[in-house]
Parts: structure tokens; C-alpha cells; sequence
């Protein structure tokens, strides 16, 4: 039980530090000073200046929590390979100090935790309701539900090809007696 209040608060923290610390010429779309509406979904105006922030250099005279790097070609606050070996990391080492029941049900709800909030962003981000970080919570947990997906998919193969071969040859027995 402890290691898993460990987990827990482990995956809490990651959660709330993961979350991006720019908004200012960060455009995925390398646009720059792209005016209301914007081109895309992600149009987000905290200074009311009309122009994306994520278009726009940082205002000068303001204070923020932004990183200081201002060039144009910055990554995305965490890489594709980062959540899969931060989530890979994390699945080894409760699959070795869980017991086997808890292992499944705490993954079980990771992929349900991961899936909801995808499933739902992926249909606003697809009527195009615009919310700021949207689509950065979005990629993010969608690339954690695709890990936790295909692990969960490697672990119960030997269920899926039993299941098959039960039913192949059921198939056969079937056809040889008619």
C-alpha cells in the first residue's frame, strides 16, 4: 500500500509539473503574429492585443513564467520519447512492487484515466472548440494512453491467440460435422 501512495503522489507531481510553462512563440505552425482568429485551434489572446500569444514574442514590461529561450524552433515541453520511457519506467516498477491484481487495476484505470480525456479533447479539438492547452493535454495523455494500450495489449496476447485458436477450431469441428 505504500508504494503505492509513492506512485500515486509520484504520478500527481508529474502531472502538475508537466504542464507548459510557454505560451509565448511557441507556434507549432511557425506563424508569427497571427491576428484573431487565428489559423488554428490553439489561438489563445492573454493580452488582448489581438494577435496570438503563441505567435508573438513576449511583451516586454511583463512578468511571466515563461522559459527565456526566445528562438523560433523550440521543443515541445516534453518529446514523444521522454512519456514513453517516463511511462515505461513507471510500468516496470510497479509491475515489480505491486501484487499481480493491484498491477492490473492500477494500469487498468491509467488507461481509462488516459483514454476519457483524449476521447473527449479529440471531439472538441475536432468540432474546433477552442481552449488554451488543449491540444498539449491532448498529445500528452495521448501518447501515455497509446503506451499503456499497446502494453496492455502485449500482456494479454496469450489471451487473444487462445481465444482465436479456441474459436479456429471450434470453426473446424463445426464444418467436419455437417
Amino acid at each position: 500500500m505504500k508504494i503505492s501512495l509513492y506512485l500515486l503522489i509520484f504520478f500527481l507531481l508529474f502531472f502538475i509539473y508537466s504542464f507548459p510553462t510557454k505560451a509565448w512563440l511557441d507556434c507549432p505552425y511557425g506563424r508569427v503574429n497571427d491576428p484573431y482568429p487565428g489559423q488554428c485551434g490553439l489561438y489563445t489572446d492573454t493580452n488582448n492585443n489581438q494577435i496570438c500569444d503563441h505567435s508573438e514574442a513576449f511583451p516586454k514590461g511583463t512578468q511571466s513564467f515563461a522559459l527565456s529561450d526566445s528562438s523560433k524552433n523550440i521543443r515541445p515541453f516534453f518529446t514523444f520519447l521522454e512519456i514513453t520511457v517516463i511511462t515505461l519506467i513507471v510500468w516496470f516498477l510497479t509491475k515489480k512492487f505491486f501484487k499481480p491484481l493491484n498491477f492490473r487495476l492500477f494500469w487498468n484505470l491509467v488507461l481509462l484515466a488516459s483514454f476519457l480525456p483524449v476521447g473527449i479533447s479529440g471531439i472538441l479539438l475536432f468540432l474546433n472548440i477552442q481552449i488554451p492547452n488543449f491540444s498539449f493535454w491532448h498529445d500528452f495523455l495521448g501518447v501515455i494512453f497509446i503506451i499503456v494500450g499497446l502494453l496492455h495489449l502485449l500482456a494479454r496476447l496469450n489471451y487473444f491467440k487462445q481465444a482465436l485458436g479456441n474459436k479456429i477450431k471450434a470453426d473446424k469441428k463445426a464444418a467436419n460435422l455437417t
